[in-house]
Formats: structure tokens, sequence, C-alpha cells
């Protein structure tokens, strides 16, 4: 116990010898426990509907909705929670399905799955 104690009292003065305690970046420190959706689904269904209709890029003939699911993503394409929309080809494909991130604040992308 005394051992411990002692390597945990030299490990202290080492940090404050360096600067003190070390500082968690605001990536990390944020608040994550609260995953309650600020854009509801109805909401984001309606939005990501005229999305469709009016601005989307990509090509969604063949294709049907095979998910809704809510996700956080930690960086790629972005950070945030988001409703992420996933379409798959009538027939099956393997891989570059469209997805489309409907995220918190409003703004709406569009990205290919897999290979």
């Amino acid at each position: 116990m005394i051992r411990h104690l002692a390597s945990l009292t030299a490990a202290l003065l080492i940090l404050l010898a360096l600067g003190g305690a070390p500082r968690q970046s605001h990536a990390l420190a944020r608040d994550t426990t609260s995953t309650a959706p600020q854009i509801g689904l109805f909401e984001s269904v309606e939005r990501v509907r005229a999305f469709l209709e009016e601005e989307a890029v990509e090509d969604y003939t063949g294709t049907h909705l095979s998910g809704v699911s809510l996700h956080l993503f930690d960086g790629t394409p972005r950070s945030g929670l988001a409703w992420v929309y996933t379409f798959s080809y009538d027939p099956p494909r393997l891989g570059g399905e469209p997805c489309i991130l409907h995220f918190m604040d409003g703004e709406i992308l569009e990205i290919r799955l897999g290979p």
C-alpha cells in the first residue's frame, strides 16, 4: 500500500512539474449523454422527402428505402447526431448504395456506402 502511494505521489509531482494535469480536448469533453434528437423522425421524413424531390444529386431510381436509424457520428463525414436513410437496389448489388444523412442542424448529405 505504501509503495502504491509513493508511486502515485511521484506521478503527481511529475505532472505538476510538467505544467499540471492533462486536459481533455473539447471533442472528448462534450456531453454525449443525451441522444434525444432535436429533429423528430416524422419531421425528418418530410424534409428528406422534399430533398429527394427538389435537391437530390444522386439517382435513386431502382432503389427502395431499406432502413432509417439514428446515429451519433464522430467526425466522418462530420460529427453529430443524424437520421440515416439507407437505400437498397432492386435487384440487390454489392456496394454503392445511396444513403442520406439528416443532421440535427438541418444539413442533409448524400453519400454512397460500400465498395
